[in-house]
């Protein structure tokens, strides 16, 4: 996962200023899994990046 820069809207869309290379896979859906599952391989969230690292020990 990496961060990118967009530039202005052109309707639903947006001009990627950088942060993508040619040949690199872009996902449109599923963002929330693919959250999700990070988070539990111990890395920082896309979507609440000031919660920083989470642990995968459960706590009761």
């Amino acid at each position: 996962m990496r961060e990118i820069e967009l530039g202005a809207s052109l309707g639903d869309n947006y001009v990627v200023l950088s942060g993508v290379e040619n040949g690199d896979e872009v996902v449109t859906n599923g963002a929330f899994s693919i959250d999700a599952s990070a988070q539990l391989e111990g890395k920082v969230s896309m979507m609440n990046e000031s919660k920083g690292m989470v642990s995968n020990e459960h706590h009761h």
